[in-house]
């Protein structure tokens, strides 16, 4: 995410900015510009997790840390996820389903993997049928030798 990817044409001049593979907004434009693939937009709705932020407390170095987070589908149409990136190789999301229905919960298991001592603040975006195209949680704490 340190680097900024650009997609040029024939003449070298810039057509789209930004990582493909960190944000699948973007993913949408490449396909667009490269293959002429258009995104099937869909009806949206409206999530909502349990936190907007989670605190995985004191993570002793080297360790895996999970928290549980509850997603709920608070709009009227069916939440169908397109994907889910992380703001770093550290974390990981898990989740066994492709859509929520109306009024629908479902669980996803956040892991991060603490490799260097100090404070962390990472995220992950959820990509969707939603206002915005996607949702963005803040996961921290510190971790310990």
């Amino acid at each position: 995410m340190m680097f900024q990817t650009f997609l040029v044409d024939s003449e070298n001049r810039v057509r789209v900015i930004g990582n493909p593979i960190h944000n699948l907004s973007i993913k949408d434009l490449y396909l667009k510009e490269i293959a002429g693939i258009e995104a099937v937009s869909q009806p949206v709705t409206t999530i909502e997790a349990d936190s907007a932020e989670y605190h995985y407390g004191v993570v002793g170095e080297n360790m895996t840390a999970s928290k549980k987070i509850i997603l709920q589908n608070t709009g009227r149409e069916v939440f169908r996820i397109k994907g889910i990136t992380t703001s770093c190789d550290c974390m990981t999301a898990e989740y066994g389903w492709d859509e929520i229905p109306p009024g629908g919960k479902a669980a996803m298991t956040v892991e991060y993997k603490a490799e260097e001592p100090g404070d962390f603040w990472r995220t992950i975006t959820i990509y969707g049928n939603v206002p915005g195209k996607s949702v963005t949680l803040d996961f921290w704490g510190t971790v310990r030798k």
